[in-house]
């Protein structure tokens, strides 16, 4: 009897045993899964709060390529013009020092520089690109001092010119570091050369700012210089393997609006969205107003994430802009991003069908191609 009991214990301590095995392996299974998954989450926060990062870090230096070129467009003063794209083009590349070039009308060379580019040589031969210069790198050899030898620096040297035009001038942003190492500014260097080049060649030839090239409602660039900039901007994108994106707006219902306002409150609210826009373009962006209803804004150097930023702000600025007498506009939107493939016409085709397929399921909304298969540039 007693022996009995004993193998029954014995048989119950075992199966209690085994249950305690099974439990503990049981929980080290799922254990192990809750750590993947948290590694897994963990590894999303952390590309995820990269590419904040790296969001903020363009904002900050879009920031002071703003504050650097302040009003530049009203400005009618070559030299002040240029010290102004001086001190952008060194916000722009982190540059100890920069030069803009440019001849007047009448030959006479007008320079603007940074503080710290007094004293700096810059050969002769970068102090006029001639027809069809491109853009450049350069070693400087900088003076010695008696207990010091001789330093190497370089330099970024682009041309100011508009699409198809002889050059107007030049920028040059000098570094102390070597050449290699400031290779990879270069873009930075020559979309804001693009941007400028309108500005520089307007008060040059004391004309006002790009009148043709100007939408005269919203004084955005017009569809013309929206394609001219479209196809430079996914060519220079391509040479240097660098992200763009497209965002168009569609306002929503705007005949509507139209019928309701007449014709000067609709114009009214046009130019409170266009102006919004414009306010929150990112340094080197291009605003243009593309049809009666339909905007655009092209973003060298972005992707989806910064146009969800542009978008945001665009939403906050065009309510805090809206008055009593204008009517805030709605709107639908489509984002698509350079792919490899894409010319300027095929990206532009992209982010067009985004916007109808934003629009189909409803209003004031973005949509995007992500849906397709090719990887971004």
């Amino acid at each position: 009897m007693t022996t009995g009991i004993a193998i029954i214990l014995a048989v119950v301590a075992l199966g209690s045993s085994g249950l305690a095995l099974l439990a503990v392996h049981a929980w080290r299974g799922s254990h192990d899964r809750l750590a993947r998954s948290l590694l897994e989450t963990t590894s999303r926060l952390a590309a995820l709060a990269r590419q904040l990062d790296d969001a903020l870090d363009r904002l900050r230096k879009e920031a002071r390529i703003t504050v650097a070129l302040g009003d530049i467009a009203a400005s009618p003063d070559l030299a002040d013009v240029l010290t102004r794209v001086a001190a952008a083009a060194a916000a722009a590349t982190g540059a100890r020092a920069a030069v803009a070039r440019a001849v007047a009308d009448d030959g006479t060379l007008v320079v603007g520089a940074t503080e710290e580019a007094a004293g700096v040589p810059v050969t002769a031969a970068l102090e006029w690109p001639p027809e069809g210069a491109r853009a450049m790198t350069f070693t400087l050899l900088r003076g010695s001092g008696p207990s010091t030898g001789p330093h190497l620096g370089c330099g970024l040297a682009v041309p100011i010119a508009e699409p198809s035009a002889a050059p107007v001038g030049l920028v040059v942003a000098l570094f102390d570091e070597h050449e290699s190492a400031a290779e990879s500014k270069l873009g930075d260097l020559e979309r804001l050369a693009a941007r400028v080049a309108p500005i520089v060649t307007a008060v040059r030839s004391g004309r006002p700012d790009g009148a043709a090239a100007r939408d005269p409602l919203t004084r955005l660039g017009s569809r013309q210089l929206f394609h001219e900039s479209l196809a430079r901007e996914v060519a220079r994108a391509h040479r240097h393997r660098s992200p763009l994106a497209l965002l168009l707006l569609d306002i929503d219902g705007f005949r509507a609006v139209n019928e309701r306002l007449g014709r000067r409150g609709a114009d009214a609210s046009l130019l409170t969205f266009a102006t919004a826009l414009e306010a929150v373009a990112p340094p080197g962006a291009v605003a243009c107003r593309i049809g009666g209803d339909d905007f655009a804004l092209i973003l060298p150097g972005s992707g989806r994430l910064d146009v969800e930023l542009v978008l945001a702000h665009l939403r906050a600025e065009h309510r805090d802009r809206g008055s009593s007498g204008d009517e805030l506009l709605s709107f639908s939107t489509g984002v698509a991003e350079l792919m490899p493939a894409d010319d300027a016409l095929r990206l532009f085709e992209r982010a067009t069908r985004a916007m109808q397929g934003g629009r189909d399921p409803g209003r004031d909304r973005l949509d995007d191609t992500a849906g397709e298969v090719d990887e971004p540039a």
